[in-house]
């Protein structure tokens, strides 16, 4: 896409030199950091305080030995991630405050970071128990390392300079080693795009990164031109990658890192051009950007397929405003406006600080907190190139009931086997839920993934047919996909045949799912199938984070602890079970507090063809 856009215009010439750069002020322009929001200034000075004469933690080697023994990166990594917050948080401080109160520290940050044998995250690393440093590779964690490094060293350079010119060129041959010249030293890395191998949230942000560096840091006119055309042909793959819907099947949670990554490459790229590259009209740019209201439920809870998380309590609702405006799309301003007004805190101190984020905090947080927005709310929303679908009773308003469902293949980004998948909010609170993911280990991205219990399908609202649950893999898909919705309804079909091995003894399977909008609103599941053999029990599971009550045959209470109850009705001839599952994971309690259940429907089939119904309706 921007290749064939500007290809016939683009120039080297075109390309800002590095002293033209100025997205923001240096902190010398003290007339741009003085008139910063009081409140905005002492929280921020604050936050930096603690870290004066910080001792800077150090990452062992035993540390990052434990990844390869135990498969945990908790240590390891918040360490590592530790020393990035204190540098950002200080380095922001100084910008502020100005007076040099913080510059000792910073420097003390500046060097410890760069005496690292590595900035490759642990999890990432190419090299064996230990890394050694040599060659070239790049990741997320070092290509983070090196936009950071490389804004302290254009926001404070001057203020370092008068300390010694060493620091700022200590930054600049540390910058040039790990991330221009081991990005500009390979095509092969999987995030590139250039192998046609499926590209993720990895490609836009590791190319915001090296933009980042590449802008502020390489002199020569040659390699910065070479620098920008490479990475203009990488985002390309990740354009390509995508469906005209803007949907982001990696889950909402990484809106941010793919959308909002691409945002930041766009931004850098327009300000490298002098405005020449600007993608902000291109209708699936457009759409990259309002995933993010299209897939909101109500307050913080999100649709959460893939590795998404049911709640987003960090919101980067910065990245959403500039995109809305860069778009021109007010809906998606006031969804940011309305995020950052029910967030509990202000200028969170992101574990890798993303500069280039917190310095629009700063500008936009007038605009944040001074203007009006409520949720766009949309009635219904199909996404056909990701096959997911939501609808709810009436638009802007979550009262009632709300359905979002899916289709698509099990070799998505951040994939779980759930096809067939759906989630069931009443008032905007969740009732049948997607539970989510762990948090991520050595396993999470191994071949043993889907051994993990959040990956299958059996802990996902989709059926279990004679003992076989889905399978992963691109072959395993939805057959086909059928959307329809007007005033009176919205319905979602599949067949779900194909996302289950042969021995499943599968012909078809046809899952419709309808939201009723009539006086008496509901939600119909009704699953039909045609099997060729029938050895085992059919199975149907519900997740719930609800407390789930039988008070008659044939029906189910879910009762909720933020919204209204919801009334199941199922077949009488279905044996119903209920199994607690403790949510003791760092990251599913922060969402579910300390359980929640998993309702299975079994039944032996009586025919080789049948037909299910399950009605939930909204107490």
């Amino acid at each position: 896409m921007i290749r064939e856009k500007f290809r016939h215009v683009l120039q080297e010439q075109h390309m800002i030199k590095q002293e033209q750069f100025h997205l923001f002020p240096v902190a010398a322009d003290r007339g741009y950091w003085d008139d910063v929001p009081v409140e905005v200034r002492q929280s921020l000075i604050r936050q930096a305080e603690k870290y004066i004469n910080y001792e800077w933690p150090i990452v062992s080697a035993s540390m990052i030995m434990a990844f390869t023994r135990t498969g945990s990166l908790d240590l390891c990594d918040e360490t590592y991630l530790k020393r990035r917050t204190a540098l950002g948080t200080l380095a922001v401080a100084e910008c502020l405050e100005g007076a040099g109160r913080f510059l000792d520290d910073i420097i003390n940050g500046i060097w410890a970071i760069c005496e690292e044998t590595s900035w490759i995250g642990v999890m990432h690393s190419e090299e064996a128990l230990l890394p050694l440093g040599k060659g070239h590779s790049l990741d997320l964690r070092a290509a983070e390392t090196g936009s950071l490094l490389a804004w302290v060293s254009y926001l404070l350079g001057n203020e370092l300079n008068k300390v010694t010119p060493h620091i700022v060129q200590r930054i600049q041959e540390e910058v040039k080693r790990r991330i221009l010249d081991a990005y500009m030293g390979r095509d092969d890395y999987f995030w590139m795009g250039f192998e046609k191998r499926p590209v993720n949230n990895w490609n836009p942000w590791i190319n915001s990164c090296f933009l980042t560096a590449l802008l502020l840091v390489e002199e020569d006119a040659k390699c910065r031109w070479e620098g920008l055309t490479k990475c203009i042909t990488s985002l390309d793959a990740f354009l390509e990658s995508y469906h005209s819907d803007g949907g982001c099947d990696e889950g909402t949670t990484y809106w941010d890192r793919a959308g909002g990554a691409l945002l930041d490459c766009l931004e850098l790229l327009k300000h490298a051009t002098g405005g020449l590259v600007d993608l902000f009209q291109e209708p699936l740019v457009q759409n990259i950007g309002r995933y993010i209201y299209r897939a909101h439920i109500h307050e913080t809870y999100f649709i959460n397929f893939a590795d998404g998380s049911a709640k987003i309590t960090n919101f980067q609702a910065v990245q959403a405003f500039k995109y809305g405006q860069l778009i021109h799309d007010p809906m998606l301003c006031d969804q940011a406006v309305n995020q950052y007004r029910i967030s509990s805190v202000k200028f969170v101190q992101h574990p890798w600080y993303p500069m280039l984020r917190s310095l629009s905090e700063i500008k936009y947080y007038p605009a944040l907190t001074q203007e009006k927005g409520s949720p766009p709310y949309l009635r219904d929303v199909w996404l056909d190139g990701i096959q997911v679908m939501a609808a709810r009773e009436q638009s802007n308003s979550p009262s009632g009931l709300y359905l979002a469902a899916k289709g698509g293949h099990n070799a998505e980004s951040h994939n779980h086997n759930d096809i067939g998948q759906f989630i069931l909010y009443a008032d905007g609170y969740p009732v049948i839920i997607d539970a989510g993911v762990n948090s991520y280990n050595k396993q999470t991205f191994s071949d043993q993934r889907y051994e993990i219990w959040t990956m299958r399908s059996t802990y996902h609202n989709v059926p279990t047919v004679n003992g076989y649950e889905q399978l992963p893999g691109r072959d395993y898909q939805a057959g086909w996909v059928d959307y329809q919705a007007d005033d009176n309804y919205a319905r979602f079909k599949l067949d779900l045949a194909l996302a289950y091995p042969s021995e499943a003894g599968i012909r078809e399977w046809i899952r419709e799912i309808t939201l009723s909008r009539s006086s008496s609103a509901y939600v119909k599941l009704q699953d039909t199938y045609d099997l060729t053999s029938s050895r085992s029990a059919l199975q149907w599971q519900f997740m719930t984070c609800c407390e789930v009550q039988e008070p008659q045959p044939r029906e189910l209470f879910f009762q909720s602890n933020e919204g209204p109850s919801v009334r199941l009705i199922y077949p009488e001839h279905l044996t119903m079970t209920k199994e607690r599952i403790e949510t003791n994971d760092k990251w599913m309690s922060k969402v579910w507090g300390e359980r929640i259940y998993r309702i299975t429907f079994s039944c032996q089939a009586m025919a080789y063809q049948g037909s299910i119904n399950f009605v939930f309706e909204q107490m």
